[in-house]
């Protein structure tokens, strides 16, 4: 943005002659004499003139006009800024009446541009923005009685006033003001040229193209509005008008260097990098010419950088390039004048930031060093540390709290980048986690349905200004525990914030995956700070020696550490002749950028179309047309005579290009960078990907795709093999289809699989300094006194990794030791047998002694010393790793340091403080809950992901079904109490379809009394054949046909009466619809599950009694339903229902669709045979990985105690 032209030239009032007093006379005299010694540049004698008229003012107690003595303070304040005495000038302003226009607008002025310049804090904009403000809301709207307020004046105050707005980010303001100088005065050129640009970064294209071509109609010659209306046609895609515009720029000035500059930026975009050099040559000549130094180390560095082509004609081209790069950056650094770049983020030229290196398929880690390095050099000012760094890390109002974590790119928005990280920003754990977005382009502001979710699932979002510091100053100001840069090499200002120390830790995402090359230990400021200090990876992606190629750490994750949501589904109906490619033959589509094409690659083309006479290749068009000559112009050089069977496709829309890829026989990926997301997308359609993996230096994801799905067939060692495996799957359908046939059955493995979450809320609560950044914090030591040991020391448990005592309900006692090389599952059985445990008590040993040796496995978050009579040595160390149950961790340790009661639930106090409530998140159940598993893959079901929630719209919404046998009484008072827990039949169906009643063997007489007495009610009159419970539940199963079920068996009453039914209905449904959470909760209980006079509410003084709500992780939805979250097999004391899977007949609200999402349709059945089916499938409900929750309310109670229904059917149910 232009600045003001008259910034410096602060505003005067020289009052017209009157009828003075002698004494007044002689104050304005002094005054106009002042004024034109100011002009002169007589500054001293201009400050002793108007010192004297204002001494005089004072000594006569003049009445002066209103205004006349803050004319005189206004007129020192200039005076003293012209003297650059900034204090003394705000000092003289302030005194000014609080009603002048001029002192105002002077000491915003001053502020903006003077405090500012010399202390550069936001907090200095912002007062200067209120100056701003008051200043011009006094001038439109309040004649003060000054004279000479005129429209020229307020429409400088609006320049000012937008560019100070702009810098503090608030561009959408800036804008405004613009429109209104615009309106007040329609041909001030500098009100016309600020809004072209403002509505540029606006990226309000449309308004800026009219508003340039004004610009133009005011000043025809202007080369500046020409050069400004070519920066905006360039945003709009037109790059042959945006040319043409900068050329008549240099017509009129040839010494206009932003338009040369311009021209070579076009010219590098392009690929003509020579040419791109000659008009940077041009540019710097003419910056000599008009004197601007610092503007000629900019150029230099751009001449410099500015060697690295877009497509490599050959591999002698890629070498020759890369020796030319290095020695260019070399001598920028040891030229003995360093360079001087004020503003790095507009020193970019074509060099791209190295962008196009890391497609030679080298280790660019010195490179990209070598390139931050000289900036390090050049800008010292890119060392910034944020405030809250400097001062010790403490947060303003001090305490931890929620990790606070920010993500920032300027690719938020269905883009690559955005896509592979918005499943991870929406879904981490927000009980751990406080998310802030950073938006680095403005342009993307509500681009797309995928910018628009992301801003939706963060906590805050924050729109940055495309001005680097300003950028790095609001990011410091969120006192951040984590910064993830999603990328680090695309975008300018993205790529310097990288310098800075704005958070404890930053993180680094593949988003481009290639090192940043940004260290500390580059910084030649002091203390070395700044830089990048993690790079997220995977074991699946990297190969032996990695750490090589890397400035920063190496975050190593052991899955795709992407949360990828399903690629949308292919368009319908479309096939090859939609893409204009033909109908027969066999296709081959690579679709990636065309940068990505080695020159090697030619080799594998030619070598596959000359084995396939049938087969054509697919490539994407470039996103310039210079781009696609280059690489036809390389291939032509190789084959001319297979050109014929090269076709390139135009830009697509997602769904078309997921077609393509499902029309195609095979696609080929590239090197040394293959698809990362592409992949993801093509594989969710099964077409086979053929890769060379021993070439797929950078970052190998298509290989970890493949080996998390166990299908290796595509993946190739040698040239020779890849044209082999692509010809076969090309040439021979029924390989293809057996292929497609694998990857389609396991490609689920690859999206939304929340092991990656549980992955990533372990690294950023490390990262956070809650898990002590790696390797455990250490917390000091427990002291413990002799109060807190068993009387004699017991040595038994010592050498062992886990142990336990447990007391049976027959108070047997056992005593159970394993080293971690023992196998939980064994044990359990052992156990099981030994005390005739009834299998859901096996499964509980289960899950307690996986937590209790798997757990071994898991990142230490947190170690601390024990120390007393006891512990082995007299101190020892106690770890706490992610997911631990703690009350578990502490009894381990309890019987290994001969710890009692006391000094057991010691220890566990000090474990939970340790780690600050996070043992109760999601992300740490989860991370415990993956170790519970009877078999198979690492988390069991959990890995199956589920359907999402699902709002529930206007009309019913649920079924309700109840079972009932020969107790006609407790059936009428069930059903009474549900009619009446609503305030009309209207009311009751607003919320339920359909009440289904199955009946089991009740008289004929008992049956037509039901009809009777609920005659809207859909009656089920079992045969005999169907005899029994579980024959009926699977009845109810196959009968309902809404999402949500709530079943109520015959002796269960709704507590409350009138209104009731509603509130309890809604409250569950709020559990189980829940928006962004990660749970894959199945069924919500109606009464509360601390016991069993709880959740019958029978007793209901003794539920009271014991504590409602205590049974289980305490929750509450987003609309404020309080709620609890049921685990199984662990041993708090709090959780006294862990004992049951969670699955239960009681009172409660299913979801049937995600219950089938995760069991199956044939899963979802309830055994008749099995005496205890509903023990059965609550263990199998558990081990697909669903999840249950109960209300903490006593809503219904139940009044089946005196007979059962199993004994009205002559059935057994001993372990009643």
């Amino acid at each position: 943005m232009i600045r003001s032209f008259l910034v410096f030239l602060s505003f005067f009032l020289l009052l017209a002659h009157s009828n003075y007093s002698g004494g007044e006379e002689k104050i304005h005299a002094l005054h106009r004499e002042s004024v034109s010694r100011h002009r002169a540049g007589d500054n001293d004698a201009a400050l002793r003139l108007v010192e004297e008229a204002i001494e005089i003012c004072g000594d006569e107690k003049l009445e002066l006009l209103s205004f006349s003595r803050s004319n005189l303070y206004n007129t020192k304040g200039v005076i003293h800024r012209a003297k650059g005495e900034t204090s003394l000038a705000i000092e003289s302003f302030q005194s000014a009446h609080g009603d002048s226009v001029n002192a105002l607008y002077n000491l915003a002025n001053t502020y903006h541009y003077d405090v500012y310049g010399m202390d550069p804090r936001e907090s200095h904009l912002r007062i200067s923005n209120e100056l701003y403000g008051i200043a011009l809301e006094k001038a439109t709207t309040v004649n003060q009685g000054e004279v000479d307020i005129s429209d020229d004046m307020i429409v400088m105050l609006m320049n000012d006033y937008a560019i100070c707005l702009k810098r503090v980010g608030d561009s959408a303001t800036s804008v405004s003001v613009l429109l209104q100088a615009v309106e007040m005065r329609p041909d001030d050129l500098q009100s016309r040229g600020n809004l072209v640009i403002a509505l540029k970064d606006e990226n309000r294209l449309t308004e800026a193209i009219y508003h340039s071509k004004e610009a133009i109609r005011i000043d025809p010659r202007s080369s500046q509005v020409r050069h400004n209306y070519g920066l905006v046609l360039q945003q709009n895609n037109d790059h042959k008008e945006a040319v043409n515009q900068w050329k008549e720029a240099i017509l009129l000035d040839p010494l206009c260097s932003n338009s040369l500059s311009s021209l070579g930026h076009q010219e590098g975009a392009a690929g003509n990098l020579e040419e791109a050099r000659r008009w940077y040559r041009l540019a710097s000549d003419a910056c000599e010419s008009k004197g601007e130094i610092e503007e000629l180390d900019v150029l230099k560095l751009m001449i410099a950088t500015a060697v690295v082509p877009i497509i490599y004609k050959s591999n002698e081209d890629i070498l020759s390039v890369r020796r030319l790069y290095e020695m260019n950056l070399r001598g920028l650094l040891e030229e003995k004048s360093a360079l001087v770049i004020r503003r790095p983020e507009l020193s970019i030229g074509s060099g791209s930031l190295g962008y196009y290196l890391v497609y030679q398929g080298f280790n660019d880690v010195e490179l990209r060093r070598l390139l931050a390095r000289v900036y390090w050099k050049a800008s010292p000012s890119l060392g910034y540390v944020a405030p809250f760094l400097l001062e010790g890390g403490k947060r303003v109002g001090g305490g931890q709290g929620k990790v606070r974590v920010g993500f920032h790119s300027a690719f938020f928005y269905h883009h690559s980048v955005g896509l592979l990280t918005q499943g991870v920003i929406c879904g981490i754990d927000r009980s751990l986690f406080h998310v802030v977005v950073f938006n680095q382009d403005r342009a993307t502001i509500g681009a797309d349905s995928l910018s628009n979710k992301i801003r939706a699932c963060a906590d805050e979002v924050v729109d940055l200004p495309d001005d680097l510091d300003m950028s790095r100053r609001i990011v410091g100001k969120f006192e951040l525990d984590v910064l993830v840069f999603t990328e680090i090499g695309m975008d300018s200002v993205t790529y310097f914030l990288a310098f800075a120390k704005l958070a404890r830790r930053s993180l680094m995402f593949w988003g481009h995956a290639i090192t940043s090359g940004i260290t500390g230990e580059d910084n030649l400021m002091e203390g070395g700070v700044g830089g990048v200090d993690y790079f997220v990876s995977s074991e699946l992606f990297e190969v032996e020696g990695y750490e090589d190629k890397y400035t920063e750490k190496v975050y190593m994750m052991k899955g795709l550490t992407t949360y990828f949501e399903h690629p949308v589904s292919p368009r319908e109906g479309v096939g090859r002749e939609f893409f204009e490619l033909p109908a027969d033959g066999n296709m081959y589509l690579c679709p990636q950028t065309l940068y990505k094409l080695h020159p090697d690659f030619d080799r594998l083309i030619v070598g596959i179309l000359d084995g396939d006479a049938d087969g054509f290749v697919v490539f994407p068009h470039g996103a310039r047309e210079e781009y696609t000559k280059d690489i036809m112009q390389r291939l032509a050089g190789d084959r001319e005579d297979l050109l014929s069977r090269i076709f390139f496709v135009r830009r697509m829309e997602f769904d078309e290009f997921i077609r393509l890829a499902e029309i195609a026989n095979v696609v080929l990926d590239p090197f040394p960078v293959g698809g990362g997301r592409s992949s993801l997308e093509i594989f969710s359609v099964g077409t086979p990907v053929v890769m060379f993996l021993d070439r797929t230096s950078i970052l190998q994801l298509t290989f970890g795709m493949y080996k998390i799905m166990g299908i290796e067939d595509c993946v190739c060692r040698s040239y020779e093999q890849y044209v082999e495996v692509a010809v076969r799957v090309g040439r021979n359908r029924e390989v293809e289809r057996e292929l497609r046939g694998r990857i389609l059955e396991r490609k689920g493995l690859l999206y939304e699989n929340d092991e990656v979450l549980v992955e990533w809320n372990l690294m950023l609560w490390e990262m956070g300094g809650r898990g002590g950044g790696g390797g455990g914090g250490e917390e000091g030591s427990l002291i413990l006194g002799e109060e807190f040991f068993d009387v004699e020391v017991d040595n038994r448990f010592v050498g062992y990794d886990y142990a336990m005592k447990l007391v049976t309900a027959e108070n047997q006692q056992l005593t159970i030791r394993m080293l971690e090389t023992d196998d939980p599952i064994v044990a359990a059985q052992t156990v099981a047998a030994q005390i005739d445990a009834e299998p859901v008590k096996f499964r509980w040993l289960a899950a307690v002694f996986q937590h209790g040796l798997r757990r071994l496995g898991e990142v230490v978050v947190r170690r601390f010393g024990v120390e007393g009579r006891g512990v082995a040595n007299g101190r020892e160390e106690v770890e706490v790793r992610f997911g631990d149950d703690l009350a578990l961790v502490a009894t381990y340790y309890g019987l290994k340091f001969s710890l009692n009661h006391r000094g057991i639930d010691l220890l566990l106090d000090k474990l939970r403080e340790s780690v600050g409530g996070a043992d109760g998140s999601d992300a740490w159940i989860q991370r415990r809950r993956a170790l519970d598993y009877l078999g198979g893959a690492e988390g069991g079901g959990r890995v199956k992901k589920g359907v999402p929630a699902e709002l529930v719209q206007d009309g019913c919404y649920l079924t309700i079904a109840t079972t009932t046998c020969k107790r006609l009484n407790l059936f009428e008072q069930t059903m009474t109490s549900l009619v009446a827990a609503f305030e009309n039949a209207e009311e009751m169906y607003r919320h339920v379809c359909k009440v289904i009643v199955v009946d089991d063997s009740s008289s004929e007489v008992d049956r037509a009394r039901m009809i009777k007495l609920f005659p809207d009610f859909h009656f089920v009159f079992k045969k005999e054949e169907l005899r029994g419970h579980a024959n009926s539940m699977n009845l109810i199963v196959d009968m309902v046909e809404t999402r949500y079920l709530l079943y109520l068996e015959d002796d269960f009453l709704i507590l409350g009466g009138g209104r009731r039914g509603g509130k309890i209905l809604q409250d569950a449904m709020a559990v189980l619809t829940q928006q962004g959470s990660n749970q894959e909760i199945a069924q919500v209980l109606l009464n509360d599950q601390s016991s069993r006079m709880c959740a019958y509410a029978e007793p209901m003084n003794e539920c009271d009694a014991g504590g409602i709500g205590s049974s289980g992780w305490r929750r509450k939805t987003p609309t404020g339903v309080e709620y609890i979250e049921h685990e199984f097999g662990v041993v708090y004391q709090a959780h006294a229902f862990s004992y049951w899977p969670g699955f239960s007949l009681n009172p409660g609200i299913w979801d049937l669709k995600r219950i089938k999402s995760k069991m199956g349709e044939g899963g979802f059945r309830f055994d008749p045979s099995d005496d205890r089916f509903e023990q059965t499938f609550s263990m199998k409900a558990h081990d697909a990985g669903l999840t249950f929750a109960h209300l903490p309310k006593l809503n219904v109670k139940h009044i089946g105690t005196v007979v059962s229904s199993y004994t009205l059917q002559g059935l057994e149910r001993p372990w009643d």
